[in-house]
This record gives C-alpha cells, sequence and structure tokens, in this order.
C-alpha cells in the first residue's frame, strides 16, 4: 500500500491506482490543478484522507463520497511535554506570514497587557519588516526559528496560546502542539479551528481584534488540564498510526476484491 502525501497529480492516475492501492493525504484545500485529479481517482483500492471536517466541507460542499474520510493529525505527546502553570504570558508559533495573522497576536497582546513572544521562521520579509519588527520591543518580543525540545519548552512556560489563521487553515497543528503542553487557545475562528481547539480554547470571528483580546482573558481561565485531555483523546500520534493501519487494510482488501 502506498500513502500517498504529495501535491502532485501522478500518484493519482488511474494506471498507477490500478497496480497499487493507496491512501491519499489531502493536507490543502482544493485548487484546479488537483481538484479533477482527485475527484477522477476514486476507484477500487484507492482511499483518500482530509485532516479536518472542514477540509472535507471545503473539498466536498455537496457531501463527500464515502471513500473520503477524516484524519487528524497527530502529535507524540512526550514530545510537547505537558506543564501545570504557565508564566502569565503569551505565545504565537508558526510561519510568520500574512496568512498566518502574526500582526492579530501581536494587536490582541497589547489590548490585552500580556507580554507575547513569537516563534517561528520569517517566510515574507516585506510583512516583517513592515508589520512586525516596528512592534518588537518591551513586552512584544522575538524569540527566533527554534525546534523540536526547544520549541515545547517554550511554549509550554505560556499561559495562553494566540492562534491566528487568516485564512481557512485545513488543520492547525501548532495549536495542538500548545495544546498538548497544557496551554490554552484564543484565536480566530478560521477553517478547521474549532473543530481543533473545541473546549481548550476561545475562538473569535476574523478581524475583530477586540474580541480576540477579550479571548485571552477567557482563555487564561481554561484550566490547563483541559487542553492537554483533547490531545490525549484526539490529537495523538497513536491514534493516527491506528487509523491510517485501517485505511491501509481497508484500500488493500477493496484493491483485491
Amino acid at each position: 500500500v502506498l500513502h500517498n502525501n504529495a501535491l502532485s497529480r501522478l500518484p493519482l492516475e488511474r494506471r498507477r491506482l490500478a497496480q497499487v492501492p493507496t491512501v491519499t493525504s489531502l493536507h490543502v484545500p482544493p485548487y484546479d490543478a488537483l481538484r479533477w485529479f482527485v475527484t477522477d481517482s476514486l476507484v477500487p483500492g484507492h482511499r483518500i484522507t482530509v485532516t479536518s471536517e472542514a477540509q472535507r466541507r471545503t473539498w466536498w460542499p455537496e457531501g463527500a463520497p464515502p471513500e473520503v474520510s477524516v484524519l487528524h493529525n497527530g502529535v507524540d505527546p512526550a514530545a510537547w511535554p505537558f506543564r501545570d502553570r504557565g508564566d502569565g504570558g503569551a505565545v504565537w508559533s508558526g510561519r510568520i506570514a500574512p496568512i498566518k495573522g502574526t500582526h492579530h497576536a501581536v494587536a490582541a497582546a497589547r489590548r490585552a497587557g500580556l507580554p507575547l513572544t513569537l516563534f517561528g521562521p520569517i517566510e515574507d520579509r516585506d510583512y516583517w519588516d513592515a508589520r512586525i519588527a516596528p512592534q518588537l520591543g518591551g513586552a512584544i518580543r522575538y524569540g527566533g526559528h527554534l525546534s523540536g525540545a526547544a520549541l515545547a519548552a517554550e511554549i509550554g512556560r505560556a499561559s495562553v496560546f494566540l492562534f491566528t489563521p487568516c485564512w481557512d487553515e485545513p488543520f492547525g497543528l501548532v495549536a495542538v502542539e500548545a495544546m498538548a503542553c497544557g496551554v490554552p487557545v484564543a484565536g480566530l475562528a478560521m477553517g478547521a479551528a474549532a473543530e481543533v481547539v473545541g473546549e481548550a480554547g476561545r475562538l473569535v470571528p476574523p478581524d475583530d481584534g477586540p474580541a480576540l483580546a477579550r479571548a485571552i482573558g477567557d482563555a487564561l481561565a481554561i484550566p490547563r488540564t483541559v487542553p492537554h485531555a483533547r490531545v490525549l483523546r484526539l490529537f495523538t500520534r497513536e491514534r493516527w498510526l491506528t487509523r491510517c493501519e485501517d485505511l491501509y487494510a481497508r484500500a488493500h482488501r477493496a484493491a483485491h476484491a
């Protein structure tokens, strides 16, 4: 069985699917270069997954075929260790680019009167120079682009995580990583945010700065055991692997029926 995570149309060609049982995981919204090939690929021996119900509705607004299922992303909780208390500050993590809404996090933290640390690669230098760098100093700082245990330690120290997508995120892994550490979320209700965050945070409509600042206070009142428990219940690596193995078996059976 082939597990296809590519953005290429080539693994979706029918002649390939006829030879090898395949599970295709879609990580992006539908776009013209891929949409037709995905639709045409629904043959025996092929299963398709999306990362959220929200993403499934985007791909198939009239209802998805039975070969399509939701496969939530998962994390290893040991890599994002739980901490029972925060330092009173806020944290944001992700690619620093307009679609990730870093500027919304900065504005909300200032309104709420909380220190904020940003982590992640500077993907859009013009955006950084115009919208983010001028805001740094005092309570707003940039902690760099960390990886692994260093990032987990920094996120786990915070009291609230700001999640500010400005597009329809198919999932929102950074929020899950923070939740695993026990950090509640304040964010924007875009894409799959509500499905991912659930009771572990407070979400507000996009572009409502005052509401996002208020959501920070509401999120701070959520016990840290709540986000941690949500990750253990829904978003672990082991759960993801179990679902994958089930999908592999289904694809294999269908291909050889």
